[in-house]
Order: C-alpha cells, then sequence, then structure tokens
C-alpha cells in the first residue's frame, strides 16, 4: 500500500505543466473563434452604417419637404448640414452628394441627393420626386 501511495506520488510531481500539443490546440481554437468574431463584427458594422445612410435620407427628405411645407420656398436650398433644414443633424460618417438641393412648391426636388456610409457598401439616393432607392456601391 506504501509502494502504490509512493509511485503515485512521483508521478504526480512529475506532470507540471501543459504538453506543447496541449498549448498548440488551444490557440488554434482562440485563433479560430477570434477570424468568426472578427468577421461577424465588420458585417454587422457595414449593415449599421447602410442602416444609417438610410435613416439620414429619409430624415433629410422629411425635414426639406417639412420645411418647405411651413416657410416656403428657399431659393438658397438645403446645404444637408447640421441644422440645414432646421432639426437635421447628419451621422459623422455621412458623405452626402449632390447638395445644396432646392425645392419648388409642389415638392419636387432640383436634383437628386445620395447619402452614403464610409465604411458602407451601398449607395442611397433621393430621387427628383423623393422617391429613395438602394444601389450597391462600386
Amino acid at each position: 500500500m506504501k509502494k502504490a501511495t509512493k509511485s503515485l506520488l512521483l508521478k504526480k510531481r512529475d506532470q507540471r505543466g501543459f504538453t506543447l500539443i496541449e498549448l498548440l490546440v488551444v490557440i488554434a481554437i482562440i485563433g479560430t473563434l477570434m477570424a468568426i468574431g472578427i468577421s461577424n463584427y465588420l458585417s454587422y458594422k457595414t449593415k449599421g452604417v447602410n442602416s444609417s445612410a438610410q435613416a439620414t435620407a429619409a430624415d433629410f427628405l422629411t425635414l426639406i419637404l417639412a420645411d418647405t411645407a411651413s416657410n416656403g420656398v428657399d431659393p438658397d436650398g438645403y446645404a444637408g448640414t447640421a441644422g440645414d433644414p432646421t432639426g437635421f443633424s447628419p451621422a459623422p460618417n455621412l458623405v452626402p452628394t449632390g447638395l445644396p438641393v432646392t425645392v419648388d412648391a409642389s415638392g419636387i426636388l432640383g436634383n437628386a441627393v445620395t447619402f452614403r456610409g464610409t465604411d458602407g457598401d451601398e449607395i442611397y439616393t433621393i430621387s427628383t420626386a423623393g422617391a429613395i432607392t438602394a444601389a450597391p456601391f462600386p
């Protein structure tokens, strides 16, 4: 009985750490999980930027039409900057083109306006008739 206990103690003392194979397996598992996580993060980030651009385009259209209905035609048009039109605050990572835009009394825009997030993969265009369409960014 004593001999068996002594042999067990000697075996236990010799095992002092992990083997190289065990460490490599753990590192491989962590690397795989990180690759999946980073891929998902980038996908969600792009979707968020696209949603922000779409919401900003819709807000801009609503505000310029409401301002034109309330205050009449603005001959200078709308710059699409913070406060122009009143209540508008664009997202900081947004790239608008086609500004300034004018609106006539019947709500027809003078030119099309596009909104795209800097990290997005879609462009949202407000047509002269006021329709918002999405297209892939080239």
